[in-house]
């Protein structure tokens, strides 16, 4: 997902019964703004963790604190399991691994430097 997104108009694009649920498994207000860590709990009980390009610290929204957890990450001072949400979250450019280039990227959105499309995956 791009940033921007609130859980009210994702849970409108939902099933009917779908809930979003933070990290820690509390339900999110529907006026919050959808972050990365955060669930979609299907009226089947399934759950999808979510995932929103560039926002690595799971606010809802691309900053330079977020550009900031990628390098350390990309640096290995900061290890994240290449499956997690936040990893994900980290790595927008194509390519093998996570690396300074996604932090840059990071850190020119949120500075309204870079389109969002750059953080849309084929």
């Amino acid at each position: 997902m791009n940033p921007g997104l609130t859980t009210s108009k994702l849970l409108a694009q939902a099933s009917q019964g779908a809930a979003i649920k933070d990290a820690k498994g509390n339900p999110v207000p529907s006026d919050t703004a959808i972050g990365t860590g955060m669930v979609l709990v299907l009226p089947d009980g399934k759950e999808i963790e979510i995932v929103v390009f560039g926002d690595v610290n799971g606010d809802g929204k691309q900053s330079a604190a977020d550009a900031r957890l990628a390098l350390r990450a990309a640096a290995g001072l900061d290890k994240y399991d290449v499956n997690s949400c936040y990893y994900k979250a980290a790595k927008v450019k194509h390519g093998d691994r996570l690396s300074a280039a996604d932090a840059r990227l990071i850190l020119r959105a949120a500075a309204g430097l870079e389109k969002l499309d750059a953080f849309k995956k084929d």
